[in-house]
């Protein structure tokens, strides 16, 4: 991975998941410094909840919105300046739309369940910006829905 992402992880709340002391508060994903570590599910929950919440301010998914953006002229201000307005276009349904919260940065490849592996899960998560896209609300919970389902049946068949 090119990018070294450090999070926070307040060490009071490991203590409620009664992890050991010697755990660092700083996890630097960057030089793996996470190994395979095991914990019971509260806790891995716990931990994934923290990691899916970096992702928010991660670099790769400012990068992915950027590429789906393109700013449109909506005109001219008083003072003769052109008014521009970015909006973001869907890669499935190819609509455009003007507010960010209107779109979701995507997994082209699900990064899936987590398998016991930290590191596998994380540089799942933290892909390169070619496993990333920008879905509209509506495309993307068709796709997690539909992709959900899938893994829902797969795990049941084995």
């Amino acid at each position: 991975m090119g990018n070294s992402i450090e999070l926070e992880i307040d060490i009071k709340d490991f203590h409620y998941f009664s992890l050991p002391l010697t755990w660092s508060s700083r996890i630097d994903i960057g030089l793996r410094s996470w190994s395979i570590i095991k914990v019971d599910n509260k806790t891995k929950r716990h931990i994934i909840n923290y990691l899916r919440q970096a992702t928010v301010t991660w670099s790769g998914r400012n990068q992915a919105l950027n590429r789906a953006s393109r700013k449109v002229n909506e005109g001219h201000y008083l003072n003769g300046k052109e008014k521009l307005k970015k909006v973001w276009k869907c890669n499935r349904c190819s609509l455009e739309f003007r507010d960010v919260s209107q779109v979701e940065v995507d997994h082209i490849k699900e990064i899936g369940p987590f398998k016991g592996d930290w590191n596998d899960y994380i540089d799942r998560m933290f892909c390169g910006p070619d496993n990333l896209q920008v879905l509209c609300t509506d495309c993307h919970l068709k796709k997690t829905t539909g992709g959900n389902a899938s893994l829902h049946y797969q795990r049941k068949k084995s």
